[in-house]
């Protein structure tokens, strides 16, 4: 059987999928400010007109690949929290994966803070940090209210509350490693964290 040819619709998402991770590349290399629309179209092998059959702006290709990296590592993540095994074994893999990130996608972390330094001034843009923000609190806030449930317990702080600190804690601790590293090394942010969920669930009561 002949196989057939992808439809529009199946090129025009490999096509901006293909521009996202052209743009990756180029803004890791030449950073934000630096990298140009021409600069991103030609690191995917398209026309400039293709970049702007998907895209807006320089700041629109930008903000939909923070907005995708953030919710990638909160999913992979979490997953490591999911998995089988105790409560224990759950936060060590999910502190393992954590620190694999952190550790081989410096580079990511440092665009994620030239995307937040930009929203800072932009009203429109922060809107849209804030919405990639929202989806990621909802996605920890979700899994930690399936902790809940399985293991019994209602912690002390609200499962929203408990997320915003957690990528408080995260994104503060990234800056300062990208600054010192050897004073800030990755595996420090999952074991403080597993300190931080061990709290909570030792100050947490038996459901109503």
């Amino acid at each position: 059987m002949a196989v057939r040819p992808p439809g529009r619709e199946a090129r025009k998402a490999r096509t901006r999928e293909e521009l996202l991770e052209a743009a990756a590349r180029v803004f890791a290399r030449k950073g934000y400010r630096a990298a140009s629309i021409d600069d991103v179209a030609a690191e995917a092998g398209y026309t400039k007109g293709a970049f702007y059959s998907n895209f807006e702006s320089k700041e629109d290709v930008f903000s939909t690949l923070v907005a995708d990296r953030s919710k990638s590592w909160v999913l992979a993540v979490a997953q490591g929290y999911t998995g089988p095994g105790s409560l224990d074994e759950r936060l060590r893999e999910g502190g393992d994966v954590l620190t694999h990130l952190l550790e081989n996608e410096s580079d990511w972390i440092l665009l994620s803070y030239e995307l937040w330094c930009q929203s800072v001034r932009d009203a429109k843009l922060r809107k849209r940090v804030a919405a990639a923000y929202e989806e990621c609190r909802n996605v920890i806030a979700d899994l930690i209210e399936g902790m809940e449930e399985e293991f019994g317990k209602r912690l002390p702080m609200k499962s929203d509350q408990i997320a915003s600190l957690t990528i408080a804690m995260t994104d503060g601790f990234a800056l300062q490693m990208l600054t010192e590293p050897k004073r800030f090394p990755a595996r420090l942010l999952a074991d403080g964290l597993t300190l931080f969920f061990a709290g909570l669930v030792s100050a947490s009561a038996d459901p109503d």
